[in-house]
């Protein structure tokens, strides 16, 4: 079964963030971890889709950077090494 497309809307992280405050109470720590989590994940991942190279491919791949890999760690070892 295909997901439908969700409507996209335009939220400031101010106000996201204060809707899970409010839930704190509701659920219990773990829960409410999680879903805090959740909410910052989609919010980091929407700023890096709107940087002008980023891909979905290139989040999961290396979510933690942007950088390029341009030398082989083999390569890099056997110049240190003389060969």
């Amino acid at each position: 079964m295909r997901r439908r497309k969700p409507e996209v809307i335009e939220l400031e992280a101010a106000e996201v963030g204060a809707i899970v405050e409010r839930t704190k109470s509701a659920l219990d720590t773990k829960e409410y971890e999680k879903l805090k989590a959740t909410v910052e994940t989609c919010f980091w991942m929407m700023a890096e889709l709107e940087k002008k190279n980023a891909t979905l491919a290139r989040l999961r791949k290396d979510p933690a950077s942007n950088t390029k890999k341009t030398e082989k760690t083999s390569a890099v070892l056997n110049e240190a090494q003389g060969n």
